[in-house]
């Protein structure tokens, strides 16, 4: 019996429900930075991720930018002295326009991505203080706490407003900071409370005190739902729901234990990661991580020994695409991927014995029940079955021959129709393909001479979840109406297409 995906998602779901699950290893794995040899040092207190993929670390010895295979670092030295006032950096964050702020022991500085000069911001009020957090929100505005001070700066620099912190106990400093979905700020302070920023007022207005301790810290929304998850210092992790009755806004989860059977309530970072959805935690000893449950709860899962550090100094936890970048003091920083399944390899033994030479795959499409469209460089399109080590070739079709398909670089699954759509490198013609077997169809043909701007050539597809087949081109973009079996429109002045994808709405 071969189960789905569904089918494994609900038993997963029922087997949660009554005991502690053992999350799979091979579903999880974990390495060190690559590149951790070229940091100034191995301690990195802050991580960050840009928005063109660059990782930025903060170190006590300057700030770091690591692009996967060289480590830049950004400090005063005897190359470039005075470059900072202090070499510690605090806190990270990103612009509108893409650069990059920091904040350090002694100021805030802005990088220029243009040229990657380093330059102070508001020096004359923020030199020698210590900037601890910096964050920015939709609007374009940057949000710095120095101090017992929120302040907004624009995206140039200059001061928009101070908003004092304090509270009962007298002056605080803040502890978190979240922008909903709905673009609402909201923050917590160190031994105080939530509170959300009144627009109209232009102020900070507490949430009802309704805590069991004032200690709330590191915030976020949940992936799907609007309430968020609140980290403390010392009672774990709380379901924060600003809707909800005062009575219920905070509901408090069992604290975590840590890997000597103590509970362990003290949460120094927390995020919610995109692909498996769980609660991904550091505190004061251990990496943690919380299953959200059906009636919204949390559970805490369990992990093989020896697949998680355990007893070190962990500080902060950053979610990437499908893996969590972890910080950490006295042992090496390290990425956890998170995998849907096992990673295998094939070395295609069949394909090499026809070609006579190492495989050289350009392009490939998984055709599902372990058949995959391959596109081989010199042999061309090529039907590869994995299960039994079976190739064919299309060339190995009479009717196939004339097309010519000996190289390409783009394909792509189709979707009304099974198959998938495959185009030669530079030219002008997209052929839909579709298998019974291991027997090779030719489905349809879209002959784009006359349709397109001329010299034109095929650079990217992708058919979406409207049967709608796009044809990204050398020049421009058209889009063709596989239903219908023709050019819907052509988008002529979009430029060089090199990816195209489609979002969650269409």
């Amino acid at each position: 019996m071969i189960l789905t995906e569904s089918t494994m998602k609900y038993i997963l779901t029922f087997i949660l429900s009554f005991l502690s699950f053992l999350v799979c290893s091979q579903n999880i794995t974990i390495t060190d930075i690559p590149t951790i040899d070229q940091l100034p040092v191995n301690a990195i207190h802050r991580v960050f991720r840009d928005s063109e993929g660059y990782m930025w670390y903060g170190t006590v010895n300057g700030l770091c930018r690591d692009d996967g295979y060289h480590v830049k670092v950004f400090r005063s030295d005897i190359e470039t002295p005075g470059l900072l006032e202090d070499n510690l950096v605090e806190c990270i964050a990103e612009d509108k326009k893409g650069n990059i702020w920091f904040g350090t022991d002694k100021g805030v500085y802005i990088l220029d991505k243009s040229d990657y000069s380093v330059h102070p911001m508001d020096r004359e009020r923020l030199k020698n203080i210590p900037v601890m957090y910096l964050y920015a929100t939709s609007d374009g505005y940057m949000w710095l706490s120095y101090r017992s001070i929120l302040a907004k700066y624009d995206i140039n620099g200059q001061l928009v407003k101070e908003y004092p912190l304090q509270n009962e106990y007298g002056r605080t400093t803040i502890s978190g900071f979240c922008e909903s979905r709905n673009h609402e700020i909201i923050i917590s302070v160190w031994n105080g409370r939530v509170y959300h920023l009144d627009k109209e007022k232009d102020e900070f207005v507490p949430y009802p005190d309704k805590m069991r301790r004032q200690n709330p810290t590191v915030m976020v929304q949940d992936n799907e739902q609007d309430y968020f998850w609140l980290a403390t210092w010392g009672d774990g992790v709380v379901r924060f729901d600003p809707s909800a009755p005062e009575d219920s806004m905070f509901v408090y989860s069992e604290l975590p234990v840590n890997a000597a059977g103590e509970e362990d309530g003290v949460i120094l970072s927390l995020v919610q990661d995109d692909k498996l959805g769980y609660i991904w935690l550091t505190t004061g000893h251990d990496f943690m991580s919380l299953q959200i449950q059906p009636d919204k709860t949390l559970k805490q899962l369990k992990f093989q020994t020896g697949l998680l550090p355990v007893n070190h100094m962990l500080v902060e936890v950053l979610k990437g695409r499908g893996c969590l970048w972890v910080s950490a003091f006295d042992c090496p920083s390290f990425i956890v991927h998170l995998m849907d399944n096992i990673t295998k390899d094939y070395a295609l033994p069949a394909l090499a014995d026809r070609a006579n030479r190492s495989p050289a795959v350009m392009a490939l499409c998984d055709d599902g029940d372990g058949m995959m469209w391959i596109m081989q460089e010199r042999t061309g399109l090529v039907l590869y079955d994995l299960k039994r080590d079976k190739v064919k070739i299309y060339s190995d079709f009479p009717a196939l021959a004339s097309l010519a398909l000996d190289n390409g670089r783009e394909m792509t699954r189709a979707r009304i129709n099974d198959g998938i759509w495959v185009a030669k490198d530079l030219n002008r013609w997209v052929y839909g393909m579709a298998r019974q077997g291991m027997e090779m169809h030719l489905k349809n043909v879209i002959d784009l001479n006359g349709q397109v701007e001329p010299n034109a050539t095929v650079t990217k597809l992708y058919e979406d979840s409207h049967g709608i087949l796009w044809i990204g081109l050398s020049k421009g973009l058209c889009s063709y109406d596989v239903r219908q079996k023709r050019i819907k429109q052509v988008y002529p002045d979009v430029g060089h297409v090199m990816g195209i994808v489609e979002n969650k709405e269409g």
